[in-house]
């Protein structure tokens, strides 16, 4: 069988050998279904469903698996950056094999376990329990492993010009206008904008500490009322900023 040898930036090889290391996965498998979804290609969109794209960047990531891998972001446009798509492929390729490995024991020890973890990655756990792996091996999970063996006997080399860098990210299609200077904030938009804020903190911290899931984390009192008494502190110094804006006297303090 002949090698291929891969050409892509010097950067993206470093990313792929590092997560590969990182998350326990041979870098030529990521290569290989790197290949197989996107050819490399950083910019590649598919799924186009209903006007949107629901599969994004190098490794063709949907915005729910991107989640699911500790993607935080508000603009889907993000996954089009190499590094960060590379970093949520291995993120998500390592959850895939923890639930070929929860669904599938006997497939597991049958066709291995990079075949049934891939065979998760294209049609998703769901899937892979109710259906197994002929469902895709023929069609996306054989095509993957020969481009990764093919990509392991020819090696990957740094070529900084050949591919294109995405371009700058646009706004995302539900970013609302910016607010003309000098416009008082809207009370129940700040109340929004902490909430969303105090979400976004304990899913920062779960992905650093062994914190609970926002569901868990309700049934935690002591926890809860830390992260809400820091909210109306905030929410609070903004309101106190909000009343100086109006030329108000108050007598609330900092």
């Amino acid at each position: 069988m002949p090698g291929y040898t891969l050409r892509i930036p010097s950067a993206w090889i470093s990313e792929l050998r590092w997560q590969g290391q990182d998350k326990g996965i041979q870098y030529y498998i990521m290569a290989g279904l790197i290949m197989q979804e996107s050819s490399w290609d950083p910019n590649a969109r598919g799924d186009y469903r209903e006007g949107v794209n629901l599969s994004w960047g190098l490794g063709q990531l949907q915005a729910g698996a991107a989640k699911d891998a500790g993607w935080r972001g508000t603009n889907i446009y993000e996954l089009l950056e190499p590094l960060r798509n590379i970093a949520l492929t291995a993120r998500y390729l390592q959850l895939c094999r923890g639930w070929a490995e929860h669904y599938g024991n006997v497939e597991v020890n049958r066709y291995g376990i990079n075949a049934c973890m891939l065979s998760v990655y294209n049609q998703g756990p769901g899937g892979f329990a109710s259906r197994g792996i002929i469902a895709n091996k023929a069609s996306y999970v054989d095509p993957v492993l020969l481009w990764a063996t093919q990509i392991q006997m020819g090696g990957i080399v740094p070529d900084d010009g050949s591919l294109p860098l995405p371009p700058e990210l646009p706004p995302d299609p539900k970013t609302p206008p910016p607010v003309p200077p000098g416009t008082p904030p809207d009370l129940s938009a700040l109340l929004s904008k902490y909430a969303q804020a105090v979400e976004k903190q304990l899913a920062t911290d779960r992905m650093f500490r062994p914190w609970p899931t926002i569901d868990e984390f309700k049934t935690l009192p002591g926890q809860l009322l830390y992260y809400v008494a820091t909210a109306l502190y905030d929410l609070r110094r903004s309101a106190v900023e909000w009343l100086g804006l109006l030329n108000l006297d108050t007598e609330i303090g900092d």
